[in-house]
């Protein structure tokens, strides 16, 4: 017994990796019975054992298979990649070989094309400045396809063709043609409302655009001409009148022939018109203080009037005075001499004094209103420096809250400083001038009241010392 069990443990080592290597996931088979004695164990042994030997042999035959298989695989790869190494020299080859006959070719094309390459960069150069031109002017509404055209120049590769440079050639010519005279057209006119409305539009070259006499601005963002809504000075937009009616329904003639505004900054200095101020509202940009100006000035212009209109009568009347027999007590000096003729008979120191206090008595009225209206021409350039002065406190101000970025900022107080100035210096000297006039008026008058009244004293003088001799 002792001995069938040693041998028995080496059999079971033996089998045991038998029945390890055995799949457990069958259950379909058959479960075989039990051995009925060890022979039949051991020759169940011996089966398992061949068994597994075989599935072993035929897994090794397997793995041998698919190792040659990958080995034939990987050559074969290596063959293909040999041969696209050898594929990727020869074309890299090819490629050198074609870089070297192209920059021959370019060589030969600059050699062949000499001029023709510049002609490219002329021909470029000059779309661009023709698109450029139209695009600011309303002479592009009369050539509607000139833009395509040109951008159609632009996109050309290489040298242009004979076409199309013929047609920028016919192109440029109609563009001359138009930049050189007046033409009428039908557009739509935007107008200050927004409204569109059609309406016969005269141009004068890419320069001025008129319309019903009004003055019409080209806006290059809509392509369209848009009718101002501030129009410059009534000369310009009377200019801009004649030109619409030149020659509107009939043939050209001479009398066609206008003077016509011509803005050659193409709407720069149109701008600049329309925005000038106008004089009143000069005058309120000096604010109260040039209302107060123009009021003296108006009150002096008045003063000034009556002075001269009173001083040219006086000084009328004394001139016939002189010449006339009889005396008139409507100007100065027929009153004087009428003193004179009352005082025939007194000495001359009584006839002296008396023709004297006559004459001073003239003198108010002949002198009224003039110191004030010396006054008036001196308080006008004050109040205008007063302007000035209030004028540069609010750009100071402005300054001071919004800093120096913004011009428009200290725009309001430069303009009271600057108006108030002018408006003092054009009140005070037509002022000054007046009353200079007024005054040599006065003076005329005086000199020769004295004059007579010395010329009557030494009359008198020598017939009373002709008496005594």
């Amino acid at each position: 017994m002792t001995r069938h069990l040693a041998w028995m443990l080496p059999a079971w080592m033996l089998c045991a990796p038998a029945f390890a290597q055995q799949p457990a996931q069958e259950p379909e088979q058959e479960t075989q019975p039990p051995a009925a004695s060890f022979k039949q164990l051991l020759e169940k042994i011996r089966g398992d054992y061949r068994e597994d030997l075989e599935q072993r042999r035929k897994r090794e035959s397997r793995f041998a298979g698919d190792r040659d298989r990958q080995a034939q695989a990987v050559a074969a790869a290596r063959r293909r990649l040999d041969q696209l190494t050898k594929e990727s020299a020869a074309l890299e080859a090819r490629f050198d070989d074609n870089e070297e006959k192209l920059l021959e070719l370019r060589q030969l094309h600059r050699q062949r094309a000499g001029d023709l390459e510049e002609l490219s960069a002329v021909v470029v150069r000059s779309v661009a400045d023709i698109r450029a031109t139209l695009a600011e002017s309303f002479i592009t509404l009369l050539l509607p396809g000139a833009d395509g055209q040109l951008a159609a120049l632009m996109r050309q590769d290489g040298l242009p063709d004979l076409a199309g440079l013929e047609d920028l050639w016919y192109l440029m010519t109609e563009i001359m043609t138009l930049q050189g005279g007046s033409h009428r057209f039908e557009a739509d006119v935007i107008l200050s409302d927004g409204r569109r409305e059609r309406r016969e539009v005269t141009g004068i070259g890419p320069f001025t655009a008129v319309s019903q006499g009004r003055f019409l601005k080209y806006l290059p963002e809509s392509r369209g001409l848009a009718d101002l809504a501030r129009q410059p000075a009534s000369r310009y937009l009377a200019a801009a009148a004649a030109v619409s009616r030149a020659g509107a329904g009939s043939a050209s003639t001479d009398a066609d022939f206008v003077a016509a505004p011509v803005d050659p900054s193409r709407g720069a200095i149109l701008a600049t018109l329309v925005q000038a101020p106008t004089l009143i509202e000069r005058i309120e940009q000096g604010g109260w203080i040039a209302y107060l100006i123009l009021a003296l000035g108006l009150a002096g212009l008045l003063l000034a009037a009556e002075r001269i209109v009173s001083l040219t009568r006086a000084v009328g009347g004394v001139r016939r005075q002189k010449d006339a027999p009889e005396l008139s007590q409507s100007n100065p000096l027929g009153r004087v001499l009428g003193v004179s003729r009352e005082h025939d008979g007194a000495d001359v120191e009584s006839l002296e004094l008396s023709l004297h206090d006559a004459v001073i008595r003239e003198m108010p009225p002949l002198e009224r209103g003039l110191g004030a209206l010396k006054v008036l021409a001196a308080i006008a350039p004050l109040l205008g420096l007063l302007g000035t002065v209030v004028g540069m406190i609010e750009t100071f101000q402005a300054i001071t809250l919004f800093g120096t970025g913004d011009p428009r900022t200290m725009a309001g107080g430069i303009s009271q400083a600057l108006v108030t100035t002018a408006l003092g210096l054009m009140v005070a000297v037509p002022l000054l001038l007046l009353h200079t006039f007024a005054a040599a008026r006065s003076r005329e008058i005086r000199q020769i009241l004295e004059e007579q009244s010395a010329g009557i004293v030494a009359l008198h003088a020598r017939r009373e010392a002709g008496g005594v001799a």
